[in-house]
């Protein structure tokens, strides 16, 4: 729910979450909901927001998880996952470079699609800055 003097800027922008793996992992292109169950899984913090979407997602999908670490940052899941330490769900915003460089791999989960929405939410008592308008711009655009 918005407050006194805000609004959406940015609506309905989906994100999906996927699970990655490093390059050299023996996991093939896809896995199934009981193997995700036995693998090591790195995961966000408590109260992460990226954590709450992701275990919402396989609980409802029926899949159980032994979460192997819990991290506080994106970053940080990635390295340990490039080190071998995990397989992890990211945003696919953040792993672009990394799969891209074919140094992280994107495994689909059989029956498995986590998506969620962002939405930008503006306080009109105050101005956007211009990096701020090219953030929502460049949003925008990607929602496209």
């Amino acid at each position: 729910m918005l407050g006194p003097g805000e609004r959406c800027v940015a609506a309905g922008i989906v994100d999906e979450l996927r699970l990655i793996v490093s390059a050299k992992h023996p996991i093939g292109a896809t896995i199934s909901r009981a193997k995700l169950s036995r693998e090591q899984l790195l995961i966000r913090e408590e109260g992460s927001a990226t954590r709450q979407v992701t275990e919402r997602a396989l609980r409802e999908a029926g899949i159980t998880v032994r979460p192997a670490m819990e991290l506080d940052h994106t970053e940080t899941i990635k390295r340990e996952v490039l080190a071998g330490l995990g397989i992890a769900f990211v945003s696919r915003y953040a792993i672009e470079d990394e799969v891209r460089a074919r140094r992280l791999r994107v495994v689909a989960v059989e029956r498995l699609k986590i998506r969620r929405h962002f939405h930008v939410i503006h306080d009109e008592r105050r101005p956007l800055s211009a990096s701020a308008r090219a953030f929502v711009d460049f949003l925008e655009k990607r929602r496209s």
